[in-house]
């Protein structure tokens, strides 16, 4: 049986979901603590699933391969050690009792099926929660936050003393942001609140404000900033966004690496073939 170390949490993919499921599950989910992805297919799945071998894993079940392929594709992941904690989930459009005719029944790889059907967010929501209550994903006192890429750029402006100081997003939380600004001006931690802060990325842009309470001992140029009280409240649905698209950028960065890698050691295979 696995030990949790305390601040551990389980992660959750949502292989190729439908539309409401991006919309609407996924972000509801980040806004309780619980990091949930969206995996565009079910070859880049694989290589995360290697990252996260204990994670929840809910696939899609009603396009990309047949019935016998799914099944296949599940058996093939829990063959392996690694995966003994990985919990597979069917999703499906389907009723419940065709789920259980066609997968649960057929194969051990899969603990659960969902239905969405008649998709009700409510219910729908309430059945994946209790999924997820069952496998201890988020412990308790996690909070869910989201580390920008490079290849996600997120500004963040303000001014304080009559100096416009411009940055960079690193991390994310409903508390607090940090940010990494190259500057001359000297910038201090102080009790005073900075506001309005501007958070911009892509087409979005949103207000805080904040108390810068310090920098970072590894890099001075990373300062962390302490949202106000009232912003939780009033911006939770604009940085709870800017969350998930950290970490869904972050994925897709992870993705990216990999599969980059993978086909360069695979060039490196085949031209050895042909050495002479």
């Amino acid at each position: 049986m696995e030990i949790r170390m305390p601040g551990d949490n389980r992660k959750v993919f949502f292989l190729h979901p439908h539309a409401v499921v991006q919309d609407e599950l996924a972000y509801a989910l980040i806004t309780e603590n619980i990091e949930a992805y969206l995996l565009r297919n079910h070859v880049s799945a694989k290589i995360v699933l290697r990252e996260y071998p204990d994670a929840v894993f809910l696939m899609q079940v009603d396009s990309g391969l047949d019935e016998d392929k799914w099944i296949e594709y599940a058996e093939d992941l829990k063959s392996f050690s690694v995966f003994s904690d990985l919990t597979i989930c069917v999703l499906s459009v389907s009723g419940m009792e065709e789920i259980k005719k066609t997968y649960l029944q057929k194969s051990r790889a899969f603990s659960y099926g969902v239905t969405y059907g008649r998709y009700e967010f409510a219910k729908t929501y309430k059945i994946i929660r209790d999924i997820l209550e069952r496998e201890k994903v988020n412990p308790p006192g996690f909070a869910v936050k989201g580390t920008s890429p490079e290849r996600l750029t997120v500004t963040v402006d303000f001014t304080r003393d009559h100096k416009r100081y411009e940055g960079v997003l690193k991390t994310v939380s409903l508390s607090g942001l940090t940010c990494k600004i190259e500057s001359t001006e000297p910038l201090y931690a102080s009790e005073i609140p900075v506001s309005p802060i501007s958070i911009s990325y892509g087409n979005t842009q949103f207000l805080v404000s904040g108390r810068i309470v310090g920098n970072s001992d590894d890099d001075e140029s990373i300062y962390l900033i302490l949202f106000d009280d009232t912003v939780g409240v009033e911006k939770r649905d604009e940085i709870y966004v800017l969350i998930q698209t950290c970490l869904q950028s972050q994925i897709e960065a992870k993705i990216a690496e990999k599969s980059r890698k993978n086909r360069l050691s695979a060039t490196a295979t085949r031209s050895q073939l042909y050495r002479k």
